[in-house]
């Protein structure tokens, strides 16, 4: 069997692999891999194919046969730059990050590849040529106490293969990461075609989140299981709890307890709550108003608005907000969800991927916030190694 030399072109890089037949599996392994960047011209029109440097492509397929001087067989995937690439907030094309997932890719291909193999013993003869295209991951690291990570994922794989074993992932990428996938075929051959493998998080494709954090709330956009833009207002739990008290000339404890429940105040103090609490109703409505303002595009309409917090005090307030009608000129009635988070421990988010109790919380998990936290700030990519996906 003939090695088969693959060209992978995805954005601004060529990612070049050398496929070796395995006679123990019946199918092609990588044994050579190196890649190349190269620029797109950023005035390029959409419309225009793009021009790839001869260089680059003379110089990724040198390299690629360094580990066989003799490669005559050659496939190229090629991916253009265009589309909605630019909503993404991190996009990493597999370049130098390969091992981000191999270990799961690793775990994929032997499940898919063994149900496969039962299930259709004629087809396996196919070669298999598999490779990660791009994988897109926003992410917060999230302080102690919580001691834990929110994020929302989408995985790309462009697969080359006997059409039911590409299927065949589908499943194994769904239980892995614990979200619906999808396929998008292109014909390459009577045997074999080409797939792009989307996984999103379970739940609505275009949501807005609202959370009412510690110190300051967060308004996020959600477009397909991706985190498109979020403002931050200087709002949160302790600010809004610190004032009632001052306002009730009480601590922050009793004045929490009296929120929750007006009965228990005294008679006075709970007389007194309706005009201590209309303020906040109002300047949360104006800052939720300039934030949703300011990142929503004019097309977006979002499904579900989920609004969050550990205190279902503040979640009647921020309902009272988001319900104003000056808010976007249009109110959230209809599309709103509230979800309490008590402080996630790692037992209880593990419990939200596994679909547990919380119900719809477990999309809270997606849209990136986890409710009291005294910070939540930007960073690096997710890897593989120390995240159980």
């Amino acid at each position: 069997k003939a090695p088969v030399g693959v060209l992978d072109i995805t954005g601004g890089s060529i990612g070049a692999s050398l496929l070796v037949y395995s006679e123990g599996q019946g199918t092609l392994l990588p044994r050579h891999s190196v890649s190349v960047r190269y620029d797109f011209p950023l005035d390029m029109p959409q419309a225009e194919a793009p021009h790839i440097p001869r260089e680059a492509l003379t110089n990724a397929l040198n390299k690629l046969k360094l580990g066989s001087p003799d490669l005559k067989h050659l496939r190229v995937f090629f991916a253009p730059p265009h589309g909605a690439s630019h909503l993404y907030i991190c996009e990493r094309a597999f370049d130098k990050d390969t091992l981000i997932v191999k270990e799961l890719i690793h775990e994929l291909m032997d499940e898919a590849f063994a149900s496969f193999k039962k299930d259709e013993p004629d087809s396996v003869s196919f070669p298999l040529l598999f490779t990660v295209e791009w994988v897109h991951v926003n992410g917060y690291s999230v302080d102690t106490p919580v001691g834990t990570q929110a994020r929302s994922i989408s995985l790309a794989m462009s697969v080359s293969a006997a059409r039911g074993l590409a299927e065949a992932l589908a499943p194994a990428v769904s239980k892995l990461f614990s979200s619906r996938t999808e396929f998008e075929y292109y014909a390459s051959g009577a045997a074999l075609s080409r797939g792009i493998l989307h996984a999103y998080p379970a739940g609505p494709k275009n949501f807005l989140t609202v959370a009412i954090g510690d110190t300051n709330s967060t308004i996020s956009t959600i477009w397909h299981g991706l985190l498109i833009a979020e403002n931050t207002i200087a709002l949160g739990k302790r600010s809004v709890m610190e004032r009632i008290a001052r306002a009730l000339n009480v601590p922050p404890l009793p004045a929490l307890l009296f929120l929750r429940d007006p009965s228990t105040a005294p008679p006075q103090l709970a007389a007194m709550l309706p005009a201590v609490t209309a303020p906040i109703v109002n300047e949360w409505s104006r800052e939720f108003n300039a934030a949703a303002q300011a990142i929503l595009k004019s097309r977006f309409v979002p499904e579900t608005v989920y609004l969050v917090s550990d205190e279902p005090a503040l979640l009647a307030l921020g309902v009272d907000s988001l319900n104003d009608p000056t808010l976007m000129g249009f109110t959230f009635s209809d599309a709103l969800r509230t979800i309490t988070m008590q402080c996630p421990t790692r037992e209880s988010v593990q419990t939200l991927r596994e679909g547990g109790a919380y119900g719809d919380s477990r999309l809270m998990l997606f849209a990136h916030f986890c409710a009291s936290i005294d910070e939540v700030r930007h960073g690096e990519p997710f890897l593989a190694s120390n995240t159980h996906l």
